[in-house]
Protein backbone atom coordinates (compact mmCIF):
# COMPACT_ATOMS: atom_id res chain seq x y z
CA UNK A 1 0.00 0.00 0.00
CA UNK A 2 1.10 3.55 -0.72
CA UNK A 3 -0.34 6.52 1.14
CA UNK A 4 -0.23 10.29 1.01
CA UNK A 5 -1.77 13.01 3.15
CA UNK A 6 -2.40 16.68 2.47
CA UNK A 7 -3.73 19.47 4.73
CA UNK A 8 -5.77 22.35 3.26
CA UNK A 9 -7.62 25.35 4.62
CA UNK A 10 -10.84 23.98 3.09
CA UNK A 11 -12.16 21.33 0.77
CA UNK A 12 -15.09 19.15 -0.07
CA UNK A 13 -16.00 15.86 -1.68
CA UNK A 14 -18.05 16.24 -4.87
CA UNK A 15 -20.02 12.98 -5.07
CA UNK A 16 -21.47 13.71 -8.51
CA UNK A 17 -17.96 13.74 -10.02
CA UNK A 18 -16.36 11.39 -7.50
CA UNK A 19 -13.64 14.00 -6.89
CA UNK A 20 -12.40 16.33 -4.17
CA UNK A 21 -12.12 20.11 -4.46
CA UNK A 22 -9.25 21.49 -2.40
CA UNK A 23 -8.58 24.97 -1.09
CA UNK A 24 -5.10 26.28 -0.30
CA UNK A 25 -2.53 23.65 0.61
CA UNK A 26 -1.14 24.58 4.02
CA UNK A 27 2.55 24.37 4.87
CA UNK A 28 2.42 27.16 7.43
CA UNK A 29 -0.37 28.78 9.38
CA UNK A 30 -0.38 32.12 11.22
CA UNK A 31 -2.87 32.55 14.03
CA UNK A 32 -3.55 35.80 15.92
CA UNK A 33 -3.27 34.38 19.42
CA UNK A 34 -3.37 31.14 21.40
CA UNK A 35 -5.50 29.25 21.95
CA UNK A 36 -7.12 29.56 18.53
CA UNK A 37 -9.55 27.26 16.70
CA UNK A 38 -9.04 26.76 12.96
CA UNK A 39 -11.09 24.57 10.60
CA UNK A 40 -8.87 22.41 8.37
CA UNK A 41 -9.49 19.79 5.70
CA UNK A 42 -7.36 16.70 5.17
CA UNK A 43 -7.26 14.43 2.14
CA UNK A 44 -5.76 10.96 2.38
CA UNK A 45 -5.02 8.90 -0.70
CA UNK A 46 -4.45 5.16 -0.42
CA UNK A 47 -3.24 3.21 -3.44
CA UNK A 48 -2.44 -0.44 -4.12
CA UNK A 49 -4.95 -1.69 -1.56
CA UNK A 50 -6.10 -5.27 -1.56
CA UNK A 51 -9.26 -5.23 -3.64
CA UNK A 52 -11.12 -7.39 -1.10
CA UNK A 53 -9.81 -6.30 2.34
CA UNK A 54 -11.25 -3.61 4.56
CA UNK A 55 -9.05 -1.17 6.47
CA UNK A 56 -9.57 1.29 9.30
CA UNK A 57 -8.37 4.84 8.62
CA UNK A 58 -7.81 7.65 11.14
CA UNK A 59 -5.97 10.97 11.25
CA UNK A 60 -4.39 12.21 14.47
CA UNK A 61 -2.51 15.52 14.78
CA UNK A 62 0.07 16.19 17.47
CA UNK A 63 1.69 19.41 18.69
CA UNK A 64 5.44 19.72 19.25
CA UNK A 65 5.11 18.19 22.73
CA UNK A 66 3.41 15.07 21.36
CA UNK A 67 -0.04 16.03 22.65
CA UNK A 68 -3.07 15.24 20.48
CA UNK A 69 -4.69 18.41 19.06
CA UNK A 70 -7.26 16.64 16.86
CA UNK A 71 -8.25 13.07 16.09
CA UNK A 72 -10.86 11.68 13.77
CA UNK A 73 -13.00 8.64 14.37
CA UNK A 74 -11.73 5.50 12.70
CA UNK A 75 -13.47 4.91 9.36
CA UNK A 76 -13.73 1.55 7.69
CA UNK A 77 -12.70 1.76 4.02
CA UNK A 78 -12.14 -0.62 1.14
CA UNK A 79 -11.18 -0.34 -2.50
CA UNK A 80 -13.53 2.01 -4.37
CA UNK A 81 -11.88 1.90 -7.78
CA UNK A 82 -12.85 0.00 -10.89
CA UNK A 83 -11.00 -3.02 -12.23
CA UNK A 84 -9.17 -0.86 -14.80
CA UNK A 85 -7.70 1.35 -12.04
CA UNK A 86 -5.10 0.89 -9.31
CA UNK A 87 -7.06 -0.35 -6.25
CA UNK A 88 -7.43 2.35 -3.63
CA UNK A 89 -9.52 5.12 -2.15
CA UNK A 90 -9.44 8.85 -1.47
CA UNK A 91 -10.91 9.83 1.88
CA UNK A 92 -11.32 13.27 3.43
CA UNK A 93 -11.91 14.68 6.89
CA UNK A 94 -13.01 18.05 8.26
CA UNK A 95 -11.29 19.11 11.47
CA UNK A 96 -11.70 21.89 14.03
CA UNK A 97 -8.22 22.13 15.51
CA UNK A 98 -7.43 23.98 18.73
CA UNK A 99 -3.89 25.33 18.46
CA UNK A 100 -2.49 26.18 21.91
CA UNK A 101 1.12 26.80 20.97
CA UNK A 102 3.34 27.62 18.00
CA UNK A 103 5.64 25.12 16.35
CA UNK A 104 5.44 22.13 14.08
CA UNK A 105 2.25 20.10 14.33
CA UNK A 106 2.33 16.66 12.72
CA UNK A 107 -0.78 15.22 11.10
CA UNK A 108 -0.48 11.44 10.94
CA UNK A 109 -2.47 9.11 8.73
CA UNK A 110 -3.04 5.74 10.36
CA UNK A 111 -4.26 2.67 8.54
CA UNK A 112 -5.10 -0.25 10.80
CA UNK A 113 -3.38 1.65 13.66
CA UNK A 114 -0.08 2.00 11.74
CA UNK A 115 1.29 5.38 10.65
CA UNK A 116 1.55 5.28 6.85
CA UNK A 117 1.96 9.00 6.07
CA UNK A 118 2.49 12.27 7.88
CA UNK A 119 2.21 15.95 7.09
CA UNK A 120 4.00 18.70 9.07
CA UNK A 121 2.20 22.01 9.54
CA UNK A 122 4.14 24.94 11.01
CA UNK A 123 2.01 27.15 13.26
CA UNK A 124 3.11 30.71 14.05
CA UNK A 125 1.46 33.06 16.52
CA UNK A 126 1.26 36.61 15.10
CA UNK A 127 1.43 38.32 18.51
CA UNK A 128 4.64 36.42 19.35
CA UNK A 129 6.14 37.26 15.94
CA UNK A 130 5.49 40.98 16.55
CA UNK A 131 7.21 40.82 19.96
CA UNK A 132 10.36 39.43 18.38
CA UNK A 133 10.69 42.09 15.67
Amino acid sequence: MEASLIVCNEGEFLPEQGTHRLGAVMNQLSIPTVPHVIPLFTLAKLSYLSSSQQHFVQIIAYNGQGEVVTATEKRMVRNQRGTHQVPGIDISFNHRVVFCDPGIHNFKLLVDDEVVAQYPLTVQVESLMLQHQ
